[in-house]
């Protein structure tokens, strides 16, 4: 059986502190051995990978309160002023490494619309060309002044998957209700074979899955949204670590000459914002802040440049 964390032993949040190893490095190397073990091993090395999974998909099944004045992570505040500040043609578009749902429910708690790229059926299944779909007030659109477009509609892109998101067969569907009840339950629901959740894990091969669906599809996406004139990217608590996503930024930066960034973290030396800092000396396009979200939420209306896209 393999080792894991009982009552009194290091929490999940401090595993990687504890055992003085890197985390993403230690999954990779169980995975990259795999293909070299026998059957009982590999089977042991699935088992144990896949309860690691599912214990990082249940501390990221995270319950966001409704209330605004306890809305600790600012998504409430942050998804009022953002939408507020553009119009309705030009749709509020969201990218995040985030596994979490708390997007999903800020969102709810202001009743806006979420499109994630997932049909509106029983089983929400994912597609990308939804995210061509809107939402339009038939009565009030005409030939004359077009379509009228229904406010408050967010385009989510979930760039790493999801705690939700399955493969079903061919497709990947959207769950609903909630993940695990427990800890102890989320072990026991683990699969012992491959698992089926759509998440890109802390693993060495990100970069590669970036290729695989529906991940190309929402990258792809993310790139498009880079090239668009008077686009405004805000980044918040990302600290640039992962290359490919860093890569695409840089290279719009320096090909775009109508995007413009906001970069609020609280960690905001980290060395994998160095080129940002450059960038920050040498022109007006880029603002660093150490910020947290909810403090980014409260500074939004007193920047100067905010575009009607962010």
């Amino acid at each position: 059986m393999p080792w894991w964390p009982q009552q009194g032993q290091p929490s999940p949040k401090n595993f990687d502190k504890n055992l003085h190893v890197n985390f993403e490095k230690f999954l990779t190397k169980v995975e990259n051995y795999r293909p070299y073990l026998n059957d009982e091993e590999s089977h042991k090395a699935i088992y144990t990978l896949n309860r690691i999974y599912a214990l990082i998909k249940y501390y990221c099944t995270l319950t966001l309160q409704d209330d605004e004045s306890h809305d600790r992570f600012g998504h409430i505040g942050l998804l009022k002023k953002a939408l507020a500040l553009g119009s309705s043609e030009s749709r509020l578009r969201i990218f995040t490494t985030n596994y979490d749902t708390l997007i999903e429910q800020a969102a709810s708690a202001i009743h806006a619309i979420v499109i994630d790229g997932f049909d509106y059926t029983e089983s929400p299944t994912f597609s990308g060309e939804l995210f061509d779909w809107d939402f339009v007030d038939r009565i009030k659109s005409n030939e004359k002044d077009g379509p009228s477009y229904i406010p408050n509609v967010i385009q989510l892109y979930k760039l790493h998957g999801s705690v939700n998101w399955q493969k079903s067969s061919d497709a990947v569907i959207r769950k609903s209700g909630k993940i695990f009840k427990s800890v102890d339950t989320m072990i026991k629901q683990a699969p012992a074979k491959e698992t089926n959740s759509i998440m890109v894990f802390p693993r060495s091969n990100k970069y590669e899955q970036s290729y695989e669906q529906p991940y190309f599809e929402l990258f792809l996406r993310f790139q498009q949204a880079l090239r668009q004139k008077d686009t405004l990217l805000i980044v918040s608590g990302f600290s640039f670590g992962d290359k490919h996503i860093k890569q695409m930024v840089e290279t719009a930066l320096h090909t775009n000459p109508n995007l413009a960034i906001i970069v609020a973290d609280y960690n905001i030396d980290a060395l994998s914002m160095n080129w940002l800092r450059e960038a920050a000396k040498t022109g007006s396009r880029v603002l660093m802040f150490k910020k947290t979200l909810s403090e980014l939420s409260e500074m939004l209306p007193d920047i100067q440049f905010l575009q009607n896209e962010v």
